[in-house]
């Protein structure tokens, strides 16, 4: 639950893998922040979204999101 924290922290996530991400939250190496948003994203508690600017990722559950980011 730890890398849902942190998405839910910065709201939205453009780069997952992005190490300016991966180094502010200790998530480890570009793989373990991939393998972890797939993982969130087939259980549906991240939200991956795809547009012409590139992919975001968000908490799936807005009421969730409020409840982790209070």
């Amino acid at each position: 639950m730890e890398f849902f924290n942190c998405i839910a922290k910065e709201h939205d996530v453009k780069q997952i893998s992005a190490q300016y991400f991966i180094n502010k939250y200790g998530i480890g190496t570009p793989t373990n922040a991939r393998r972890l948003a797939k993982v969130m994203i087939e259980k549906e508690l991240v939200l991956e979204t795809v547009d012409k600017t590139g992919v975001t990722y968000q908490i799936y559950d807005v009421f969730f999101f409020k409840v982790v980011r209070t």
